[in-house]
């Protein structure tokens, strides 16, 4: 959960539309530490990639074996400022090749099955209000991989969401994405608005 003075951001659910025709809730509790714990193999760790893969990710660590192969619709229900959403992205056909079929509800409502009703384009719109990016809201300063006066990402924003079992377990890394530059330096640009 993000909170602040103008910004609430929590995570209610991630859901699973299977092909065998059952969608898998995963529940998270707001205001508290969700951990996520289970054997090896189970899927724990695509948690995260599930998240970052319907928030627009241009590439993924999603595994196509057990799970992509076995998945029609990834999704997340979530809250921003009282605001309940529901965001969906359709399977991938490879790790090259994303889909670009979004399903997004401003209500919240959670479908049997998700088909495509909004482009990525107008999704981020939206969210992007919700966010209170605008045009306005722009990288400070440039580095080599992040431009001064471009559009700040609301992808930037997802850093202060999640920590991995990688920055868990690390002393010197307290961020997930900081082993790709272009978060590296988008982590100090917007660490204040954050």
């Amino acid at each position: 959960t993000i909170e602040g003075e103008n910004m609430r951001f929590a995570i209610n659910q991630i859901l699973l539309w299977l092909e065998n025709g059952y969608c898998r809730e995963i529940e998270f509790k707001q205001n508290k530490i969700n951990v996520i714990t289970g054997d090896s193999g189970t899927g724990k760790s695509a948690i995260i990639d599930i998240i970052d893969y319907c928030f627009f990710s241009s590439t993924t660590e999603l595994p196509e074996e057990m799970i992509n192969e076995n998945v029609k619709w990834y999704g997340i229900n979530f809250d921003i400022n009282d605001k309940t959403f529901t965001l969906a992205r359709s399977k991938f056909f490879t790790v090259k090749k994303l889909s670009k079929e979004y399903y997004f509800s401003g209500i919240g409502d959670i479908p049997d099955l998700p088909n495509h009703n909004i482009s990525e384009k107008e999704c981020k719109a939206a969210l992007e209000k919700e966010f209170s990016i605008d045009k306005n809201v722009v990288i400070p300063y440039s580095g080599k991989k992040l431009t001064a006066g471009n559009k700040i990402s609301l992808r930037y924003f997802l850093m202060f969401n999640t920590q991995s079992e990688e920055i868990i377990t690390s002393k010197k890394v307290f961020f997930d994405k900081q082993n790709d530059e272009k978060y590296r330096e988008a982590l100090e640009r917007i660490f204040d608005i954050a």
